[in-house]
C-alpha cells in the first residue's frame, strides 16, 4: 500500500528528447519542481532541473547574489553535500538506471535547500536591520522614552496592530511613532496602521508624528512606496546614520 501511494505521486511524462518526472516536491508558492530525466550518449542518465529552480527564484530574488557572499557559500555547500553539479544555472546529477529513484530524491532535497537560501537570508537581513535600528535609537534617545511594540490604546483589537516604537514626548496626548520597514510586506502593514491612526485622529483629540525607517528604500515597489508616503510622515534610510540621528534628535 505504501509503494502504491508513492507511485501515485510520481508521474513520468514522455517529452521529445527526455522525460519529465512529476514529484510532490514544490516551491513555497505551490509550484512543482521541474525534474527531467535525460539519457546520455555515453550511457547512464542525467537528472536535471532544466534551470527552472533559479528562474523561479528570480521572480522575487536577485539571482546574481547567489554568485557572491554568504549565499554563494551556502549554495556551494549544498552542491557538495548532495554531490550535484551546476552548469549555466541548471542543477543536475548523473547516475545509472538503478540509481535513478535515489537520485530523484537527492536532487529534490538539494533543490529544497537551495530554495531555503532565500528564506534564511531574508531572516538574517531582517534581524540585522531591527537590531541596528534598536542600537541607533538607544544611542540617540533615552531608553526610558522608547516603548517597543507599542499597543495603541485608541485602536479596536490593538494587539493585532502593534507599532514598532512609540517615543514618549513631553506633551500630553501627543505621540511620536517610528515604523521599521525591512521589506515590501512590512511597508504594506505600516500603511494600514497609519491609515487607522489617521482615522482615529479624526475621532479623538490626540496628535502624532511619525518616522518611517527603511532598510532599502529602492527595494520597495513604487506603488507600495507611494501609498505609504501618502499617509506617513518623515522617512529615512537606516544607512544614512547622520540623517537618522538628526530626525531622532527632534524628539530626544
Amino acid at each position: 500500500q505504501l509503494c502504491q501511494t508513492f507511485c501515485t505521486d510520481i508521474k513520468v511524462i514522455n517529452k521529445k528528447n527526455n522525460f519529465l518526472i512529476e514529484t510532490p516536491f514544490s516551491f513555497p508558492d505551490g509550484g512543482l519542481y521541474q525534474i527531467y530525466l535525460e539519457p546520455l550518449s555515453m550511457g547512464g542518465f542525467r537528472l536535471k532541473d532544466g534551470g527552472h529552480t533559479l528562474m523561479h527564484l528570480s521572480y522575487e530574488n536577485d539571482i546574481e547574489s547567489f554568485k557572491r557572499g554568504n549565499k554563494n557559500i551556502l549554495l556551494e555547500n549544498i552542491k557538495s553535500e548532495f554531490d550535484i553539479k551546476e552548469l549555466d544555472g541548471e542543477f543536475f546529477v548523473e547516475c545509472t538506471a538503478v540509481e535513478i529513484a535515489d537520485n530523484i530524491f537527492k536532487l529534490g532535497q538539494a533543490l529544497t535547500k537551495i530554495c531555503d537560501i532565500t528564506f534564511l537570508n531574508k531572516t538574517r537581513v531582517q534581524k540585522t536591520f531591527y537590531e541596528g535600528l534598536d542600537n541607533e535609537l538607544i544611542k540617540n534617545i533615552s531608553e526610558k522614552k522608547i516603548q517597543k511594540n507599542y499597543i495603541f490604546e485608541h485602536f479596536h483589537e490593538a494587539e493585532y496592530y502593534p507599532i514598532d516604537y512609540n517615543i514618549i514626548t513631553e506633551k500630553k496626548n501627543e505621540y511620536f511613532f517610528i515604523f521599521a520597514v525591512p521589506n515590501k510586506d512590512k511597508a504594506q502593514l505600516c500603511t494600514i496602521i497609519l491609515e487607522r491612526i489617521l482615522r482615529k485622529q479624526i475621532e479623538n483629540t490626540f496628535k502624532f508624528n511619525s518616522l518611517t525607517v527603511f532598510d532599502d528604500i529602492v527595494s520597495i515597489p513604487t506603488k507600495i512606496m507611494g501609498r505609504l508616503l501618502n499617509v506617513g510622515g518623515e522617512f529615512v534610510s537606516i544607512q544614512n546614520k547622520e540623517n537618522l540621528k538628526r530626525k531622532l534628535k527632534k524628539v530626544a
